[in-house]
């Protein structure tokens, strides 16, 4: 390429195979849904594409087939797409979704559920499931959606007893990202899990999350909180307050309160 001339160059396998003509009749929406099965991936996203600009109910029945049963995980993940887009994607197929047998249509439910307004009790476990998901993309659209929905002690227990698998900075981000709404709630989680000690690395981002709240009742909570939690937990302790003190700007001051002299009295007290 110059200033004067383009030159386009298509590139293609040397050995690709021919595939028959196919034909993209928007006004036949159960041969639409047919082709999201299609080996050629233009086919499938065009006739998606069709599918969600026409709108048709009667797509609605032969979607929720293809999504349940396909051979094809492309279908699947493809009727997924179309089904919301349509509005007709229910709880029972999205549970399955979550559920399904290749981390590509896991990782699609998943990001499907973080988009929705409401979610199912069903749907939010099968979700926290995917926490221990041995694909690394449904694990990390997992951690995302549960951020993105009202945090639950239920949660914070699996993301707490799922931090020590995560083996990447991404996934561990993520995890972060999910106790952002709620980080007292995460670190009483950590605090109460069957395992203190393999949070060493989850609890100082909490922490730092709850210093630099703009509430600033959140940090006798957290003295609190530490104060009432075990002696066996002792590092932990000081691993959260060396976090929290380092990243308190000046203005964020907790007020005194007879509280919080008796929970630092406690503090003080402890073995190390």
């Amino acid at each position: 390429m110059n200033h004067h001339f383009t030159r386009l160059w298509r590139i293609q396998h040397k050995e690709a195979k021919a595939l028959p003509a196919t034909k993209l009749d928007k006004n036949d929406p159960a041969g639409l849904v047919k082709l999201l099965e299609h080996p050629n991936g233009w086919v499938r996203t065009t006739a998606n594409r069709l599918l969600n600009e026409t709108q048709a109910p009667q797509a609605a029945a032969p979607l929720v087939q293809t999504a349940k049963g396909s051979a094809s995980k492309y279908g699947r993940l493809q009727a997924l797409h179309a089904l919301n887009n349509l509005g007709k994607l229910d709880d029972a197929v999205l549970v399955a979704a979550l559920q399904d047998k290749d981390g590509a249509v896991r990782k699609t439910a998943a990001k499907i559920v973080g988009d929705r307004s409401e979610v199912s009790t069903p749907a939010r476990a099968a979700i926290q499931a995917l926490l221990n998901d041995p694909d690394g993309r449904a694990q990390i659209n997992a951690l995302m959606t549960l951020g993105s929905l009202p945090p639950t002690r239920e949660t914070a227990d699996a993301v707490v007893a799922a931090w020590p698998s995560l083996k990447n900075p991404w996934l561990e981000s993520a995890a972060v990202g999910a106790a952002a709404k709620d980080p007292l709630l995460y670190l009483e989680a950590s605090f109460g899990a069957k395992d203190p000690a393999f949070l060493a690395g989850f609890v100082p981002h909490l922490a730092r999350l709850v210093a630099n709240s703009t509430d600033a009742s959140t940090g006798a909570k957290l003295v609190a909180l530490l104060a009432n939690a075990p002696a066996s937990t002792d590092g932990l302790k000081q691993a959260t307050l060396d976090a929290f003190t380092v990243n308190l700007k000046g203005d964020g001051a907790t007020a005194w309160s007879d509280s919080l002299a008796a929970s630092l009295k406690k503090l003080l007290g402890s073995e190390r």
